[in-house]
């Protein structure tokens, strides 16, 4: 993995998945050739692993912000920013400024 340089989220997900063996960030440098061809390589166990992960996505993702936010007490909450309105469309967020 080769975050954006810069951007902390970037880096601590790469760190995260290099720690979980399922991939290697390359933080500290350009990425090059040989750092491509190595995670491309079909032995290097990354699809393997990743097969016997259970798949996630949005909803799951929606879902355990929202379960957060309501265990907080945010969900249905007024926002922070004056003016700022929002509505849940499936599973989507609509934000509008008055």
């Amino acid at each position: 993995m080769a975050p954006n340089q810069g951007i902390f989220e970037q880096t601590l997900n790469a760190l995260f998945l290099q720690r979980e063996h399922l991939g290697h960030a390359v933080i500290d440098r350009p990425l090059s050739v040989p750092d491509v061809a190595s995670f491309l390589n079909p032995f290097n166990g990354y699809t393997e692993r990743l097969r016997n992960r259970p798949p996630s996505g949005n909803k799951e993702a929606v879902a355990g912000i929202e379960g957060v936010l309501s265990r907080h007490g945010s969900i249905g909450a007024r926002p922070a920013t004056p003016g700022l309105t929002y509505q849940r469309v499936s599973n989507n967020y609509k934000f509008s400024l008055l």
